[in-house]
């Protein structure tokens, strides 16, 4: 009798020892997880921001690719675009007539853009 009142009395210690135990063993073992792959999210992190970027300078680039297409099918169709083009790259006008420029206004931190 006197036995088997140790092993009740023990027996919630133990309980709550080998709960505490196992706690921490998961404690441990998700730490442990953390550090082991951290390194490769922040590398996943940077990845994904370097592919948004990358998208980003593929889109401009097919509206630029837009543009030069139709700039090119008006140099080959419209020869008073051709015109108009020659006559600004050359700084060259018919007789009687005046020619106004107009400009943007660049913020002094931008360097202008040259040709």
């Amino acid at each position: 009798m006197n036995d088997s009142f140790r092993r009740r009395r023990k027996t919630p210690f133990w309980k709550g020892v080998n709960s505490l135990l196992w706690w921490g063993i998961f404690l441990i073992v998700g730490v442990l997880l953390y550090f082991l792959f951290q390194p490769q999210l922040l590398q996943l992190r940077e990845m994904e921001n370097n592919l948004e970027s990358i998208e980003q300078q593929k889109q401009q680039a097919k509206l630029e690719q837009v543009r030069l297409a139709r700039e090119k099918e008006l140099i080959k169709t419209d020869p008073t675009y051709v015109e108009n083009i020659a006559r600004d790259k050359l700084d060259l006008m018919k007789p009687g007539e005046t020619i106004f420029r107009l400009e943007n206004r660049q913020s002094s931190t931008e360097a202008p853009k040259k040709p």
